[in-house]
């Protein structure tokens, strides 16, 4: 009967600091929910009139520009 062994380097990055999985996590939830958080506000922000928008600084076209979409799955 033979008997091999695998050694190697299994890190995901190679690098001496990798971040565990939970932090990776977090961090892409954070990600999403900024990401989520913005669409919302941009899609209030096409709600309002063009005097509105100039008056705090926005431009439609910009706003469109970004994504007014609001949420994807509705």
């Amino acid at each position: 009967m033979a008997m091999t062994s695998t050694t190697g380097d299994f890190r995901l990055t190679g690098t001496e600091r990798e971040h565990s999985v939970f932090h990776r996590l977090m961090t892409r939830i954070v990600e999403a929910r900024q990401r989520q958080a913005e669409r919302a506000i941009n899609s209030y922000l096409m709600s309002l009139d063009d005097a509105s928008l100039e008056r705090l600084g926005y431009n439609r076209a910009e706003l469109e520009a970004q994504g007014g979409g609001g949420y994807p799955f509705l």
